[in-house]
């Protein structure tokens, strides 16, 4: 696999928020699975190694052919860049440093140890090392979908 530039507001390697799923299984062109990271109702998720792709409609099948692309996120996934840099090589220490000398207004909350609401971005870490990253379209619409009428995505922030 290509290595995937995370781009805060736009998406992920070539894939951009608004893509449907045929073009995410295309960019990505790997086997579909489940990992125990992956928690929660996935059926308006296409779900890879360390990905996971969210979209805006679905059905008991999975997202529908006109669903748009409204979430990715990102956890020990070799090969991903953040700002520049393997998603790996950021510390704690690092990337807060980094924010601060951009000054970007960060802060952080019950689900993320950074969590940049400008960028729509989350990012976690495992010890003291960057570990799980969350981006999201900026404006994400309300889910429709036959079987469900509640959102499937917890609202950050």
């Amino acid at each position: 696999m290509r290595h995937l530039e995370v781009m805060p507001l736009s998406g992920i390697g070539r894939l951009r928020f608004g893509h449907g799923p045929a073009d995410v299984r295309g960019y990505i062109g790997e086997e579909e699975v489940v990992e125990p990271w992956m928690a929660g109702d996935l059926r308006a998720a296409l779900t890879f190694s360390g990905l996971i792709f969210f979209f805006d409609r679905y059905d008991r099948r999975g997202p529908t052919k006109d669903a748009r692309l409204v979430e990715i996120q990102v956890h020990q996934r070799s090969g991903l860049r953040l700002f520049e840099r393997p998603l790996e090589s950021w510390t704690r220490d690092e990337l807060i440093q980094e924010l601060t000398e951009q000054r970007v207004a960060w802060s952080t909350c019950p689900e993320a140890d950074i969590l940049i609401d400008s960028m729509s971005l989350q990012i976690s870490f495992n010890g003291d090392v960057a570990g799980f990253v969350a981006i999201w379209e900026p404006e994400m619409a309300d889910v429709s979908s036959s079987d469900s009428d509640r959102p499937w995505w917890k609202v950050w922030g």
